[in-house]
């Protein structure tokens, strides 16, 4: 199923090589199902405001439609078929009334065998359309099938008797013809977009308005097919014609053969029909199919409308929720606005009364005596002196105010650094409880190792000693050989030769055994010693690792004890920072209650002088 993007991209190709963007090129193009691709291109000239150009009616192809435009192809075949029906409707019932005039010529010498019906070459036309159709929607209402009426066939016998006799059989259905229409698909129209529901709507108008059409023709042609038949069974019944003359057989059998003509005609035209149907069958199969398509599309794009339509609801109500503090926040600006005015309206009359204060003050200084005047420069200077006093106590605040913060700043840095003093601390402590156990460890191997060496020296021991025995045995044995080879000359003299030289082999056979396990004895001493050398080596390094294990073991204790002392250090700066902290804020506390008490004393003076001056007749 081709996507969106190669929708884009056929499109964009189209466009860019100076092309005409239509639905037939794209598909053309990209290839897959063209529902898909038909409702990918429509999202594309949505979004791209684009109208493709429209399709005449005579450029649709009957075989090859797509989607709604095969809808409208397979609803204007449909009555040509049907009138092609009517017209081999027709041609029956002329070649059943001309079989009944061969049927009464005289010149007849075999009896006429009535006709297979050749109209029942229909039915398998549109036989297998129907039940592919059927299958594939078994909603699908079936085609009207219209019979003919049975024609009379009469049989006759003609004697040599003065008036002929016409003897009438039974008659015998001539022909049946079935013309069915291939049924459209009636399925569930799914929730699509509002142009195709809208041209969905028109197709299966225009389908029914066919329908009903189909059953008035049928309906026609059945009443006309009844007519026929009653004038043949009328014909039937009147007596037989004499027999005619040879220009009448000679028209009879003209028309004969061209009745042979129209019968070939109609057996080629059956096969058009019955190709016809095959198309529009395979025409009827790729629209159940197409229709398919556009159904599950068309519910894919209800499902994404219903999830935008759940997303335009969250944001309705997010925009509600957004409106809702909009409006709150409108109501604190309006409060806000009110309480600026109160203040603006406070500030006005404060500036008119600090006015009001100036004025009596000018008017204060130009009317009272020079020793009120004196009095008055003294409050202004002891009140210029309470304000400096003041600012200055300010200004000291100010500076407590910033050594307690670098003060807490040093606390929180030294209580930071004491933490991680603490880390530092158990880290270490961790490290010597590791030393000490690797410390163990290397003692119990020492232990092991020299307990090793111990048993290694009673055997080294043990080996000498057997050496030395081996040696001795060995010694004495070769001088028992050589005190048999100098008696060798004698013993060859005596009786007892052979023995003797017996003997002496096999002595010599102890000696050489015993000159191996001497051999074997020395290589296992050797070994012994390079594994006692090796020993006393391994011994050497292990007591060096333990010497080294002793001396970082000992600088983790310095270090550790190094720690404590600092951790000390900081307790004891951070109790000093913290009592200077103390006396900070009680000296500003103070500080601040002297300011506040001079502040009222003023106050008071200010009380005071009002009122003398007052007195004094100046209004304030």
């Amino acid at each position: 199923m081709a996507n969106y993007a190669d929708i884009q991209a056929a499109c964009e190709q189209l466009k860019s090589a100076g092309q005409v963007i239509t639905l037939d090129a794209v598909i053309k193009k990209v290839g897959g199902s063209p529902t898909s691709i038909m409702v990918n291109f429509d999202r594309w000239c949505a979004d791209h405001n684009y109208q493709p150009p429209a399709v005449q009616p005579e450029a649709k192809s009957s075989k090859s439609g797509l989607g709604l435009g095969a809808l409208s192809a397979l609803t204007d075949k449909v009555p040509g078929s049907f009138s092609k029906a009517l017209d081999f409707s027709k041609k029956v019932v002329k070649q059943a009334d001309l079989s009944a005039i061969k049927n009464l010529l005289p010149d007849s010498k075999t009896e006429a065998q009535p006709e297979q019906p050749v109209a029942k070459a229909a039915e398998p036309v549109a036989a297998p359309a129907a039940k592919k159709a059927t299958a594939a929607a078994p909603a699908a209402k079936p085609a009207p099938v219209v019979e003919v009426a049975p024609v009379v066939e009469a049989a006759p016998v003609v004697e040599a008797t003065p008036e002929p006799v016409v003897e009438v059989t039974q008659p015998e259905p001539v022909a049946e013809v079935v013309v069915e229409v291939a049924p459209v698909v009636e399925a569930p129209a799914p929730v699509v977009e509002a142009p195709v529901a809208a041209e969905v709507v028109e197709k299966t108008k225009v389908i029914e308005a066919v329908k009903t059409s189909q059953r008035a023709k049928t309906a026609e042609v059945s009443a006309t097919i009844a007519a026929v038949a009653a004038s043949v069974a009328a014909a039937m019944e009147k007596p037989a014609a004499p027999v005619v003359d040879t220009a009448a057989s000679a028209e009879l059998q003209l028309a004969l053969q061209e009745v042979e003509q129209q019968k070939q005609d109609l057996v080629q035209e059956i096969q058009q029909l019955r190709q016809q149907a095959r198309d529009m069958q395979e025409d009827s199969d790729m629209l159940h199919h197409q229709f398919v398509d556009a159904q599950h599309t068309a519910i894919e794009r209800q499902k994404q409308v219903n999830e935008l339509q759940q997303t335009l609801t969250k944001q309705r109500a997010e925009q509600t929720r957004l409106k809702e503090q909009l409006e709150e926040l409108d109501r604190q600006r309006q409060e806000a606005q009110e309480v600026k005015r109160q203040g603006d309206e406070q500030y006005e009359m404060l500036a008119l009364k600090f006015d009001a204060l100036q004025l009596s003050y000018s008017e204060l200084q130009s009317t009272l005596d020079s020793k009120e005047n004196e009095h008055v420069k003294q409050l202004e200077l002891r009140l210029e002196q309470a304000q400096q006093d003041m600012s200055q106590q300010k200004q000291q605040v100010a500076l407590y105010e910033q050594q307690l913060q670098r003060a807490n700043e040093a606390f929180a840095a030294l209580q930071q650094k004491f933490e991680q003093e603490q880390q530092d601390v158990k880290s270490l402590q961790n490290k010597l409880k590791q030393a000490e156990q690797t410390a163990n460890e290397h003692k119990q191997q020492v232990n092991e190792l020299e307990q090793q060496k111990a048993q290694l020296l009673k055997a080294l021991d043990a080996a000498n000693e057997t050496l030395v025995e081996q040696e001795e045995q060995l010694k004495m044995q070769a001088d028992q050989v050589q005190l048999l080879s100098e008696k060798l000359p004698e013993l060859r003299s005596q009786n007892d030769f052979i023995e003797k030289e017996q003997e002496l082999q096999r002595l010599q056979s102890v000696v050489q055994t015993m000159e191996s396990k001497l051999a074997h004895l020395q290589n296992s001493n050797q070994m012994l010693k390079e594994q006692s050398e090796v020993t006393v080596a391994h011994q050497n390094r292990q007591r060096e690792t333990i010497r080294l294990q002793r001396e970082e073991n000992g600088q983790l204790r310095e270090a550790q004890q190094q720690a404590q002392l600092e951790k000390e250090q900081l307790e004891q700066q951070c109790q000093k920072l913290e009592e200077q902290v103390s006396f900070v804020r009680n000296n500003s506390r103070t500080t601040i209650e002297n300011l506040t008490l001079s502040n009222k004393q003023m106050q008071l003076k200010i009380t005071e002088l009002e009122t003398r001056l007052k007195n004094a007749g100046v209004t304030v």
